[in-house]
């Protein structure tokens, strides 16, 4: 397949799926080869990589279309000189759609969610409780719902919460604020470090590795929402048409993920951590 690559008129930060092709807007070096990897995120292979030329930039600021590219089924990670990075302004981000396994972080990428925007929100309006009147709930979509039984299947989710919304407000409540929804790693996958015993061969996990971010007060991905907190975390990967059946590893452990119900997915009882 052929694609044609052009400078684009700033439209914001990130990736967009055009009827043409693909727009991408990312601040990087103006002194090395930059530009963007594409990944099938069947089986994590580089389908395409794209070497943006100094006519795109205004200043460092990359803008492109690419044209006749599509990203349904696959994510992109951008790269300068021999470092590669998740795009900070991703819309979703795959690869870590188990709470708490750990994910490689090499293998998480950008993506545009296949679903559209929701919609049917053009009339609402603010609610306008005075705010000496405001009960403001504060809570963590996972821990909020994980060892409520009443929620089903829907246990840690977004779907979990609004479940309980007529609870709340029957409890006086009038708004929830919640906790970080946005993507962030709670856990990397740790590691090996060798240990130096003579005669020895054996190694450990390398230290601060292993904990588990709870919360998600951190360096984030502040445009994406969390996978793990969705019901069905399919909508941000579907393949392409014709696309071969995942291979071993990250394909079979999404498609197994996916097969689990939410209030099974990850390690524990998905209960916060003492404090």
């Amino acid at each position: 397949m052929e694609f044609k690559i052009t400078r684009a008129p700033f439209r914001g930060f990130g990736a967009f799926q055009l009827k043409e092709g693909v727009y991408f807007a990312v601040s990087l070096s103006a002194f090395k080869e930059c530009g963007v990897n594409i990944y099938d995120l069947s089986d994590d292979t580089k389908v395409y990589s794209f070497t943006f030329d100094r006519d795109l930039c205004y200043g460092d600021v990359y803008t492109v279309l690419i044209k006749g590219l599509s990203l349904k089924g696959r994510g992109y990670r951008f790269f300068c000189g021999d470092k590669e990075m998740v795009d900070r302004f991703a819309k979703g981000i795959a690869g870590n759609e188990v709470f708490g396994e750990g994910v490689e972080t090499d293998k998480l990428y950008g993506i545009i969610p296949s679903r559209p925007s929701p919609s049917g929100f053009a009339e609402d309006r603010p609610i306008s409780i005075p705010y000496e009147d405001s009960v403001i709930y504060l809570a963590h979509v996972r821990g909020l719902t994980m060892a409520d039984s009443s929620v089903g299947k829907y246990k840690g989710t977004f779907k979990g919460i609004v479940s309980k919304i007529p609870y709340l407000q029957k409890l006086g409540v009038t708004s929830l604020l919640l906790m970080p929804v946005y993507e962030f790693i709670e856990r990397k996958k740790p590691k090996k470090v060798p240990i130096s015993v003579p005669g020895v061969t054996s190694f450990r996990n390398e230290e601060g590795e292993d904990n588990l971010n709870y919360w998600g007060f951190c360096r984030a991905f502040p445009y994406a929402i969390k996978a793990s907190f969705a019901a069905d975390f399919r909508l941000h990967w579907q393949p392409q048409a014709g696309a071969a059946q995942p291979a071993q590893h990250r394909g079979e452990r999404r498609q197994r993920a996916a097969a689990v119900p939410a209030d099974r997915r990850g390690k524990g009882d998905g209960h916060p951590p003492d404090a």
